[in-house]
């Protein structure tokens, strides 16, 4: 599943979060689509997930195989 992470480490960071998004950093926050969720709440997060067609269960190990040469 693609995501992606950005950390907000600089003072540049926090002005390119709050330029993007017209508000304060809040740990935690996801973005899907347009939605952005400040803080965790389960049902919200589980919300945004599904509307992104993550998986809700944890897919079996291993994920990915190798080819048999």
């Amino acid at each position: 599943m693609p995501f992606s992470e950005t950390l907000l480490q600089t003072e540049a960071d926090v002005a390119a979060f709050k330029s993007r998004f017209g508000k304060e950093p809040f740990v935690s926050s996801l973005l899907v689509g347009k939605t952005l969720e400040s803080g965790f709440a389960d049902a919200s997060w589980n919300a945004r997930l599904n509307e992104a067609s993550y998986p809700t269960t944890k897919l079996p190990y291993p994920a990915l195989r190798t080819r048999k040469a």
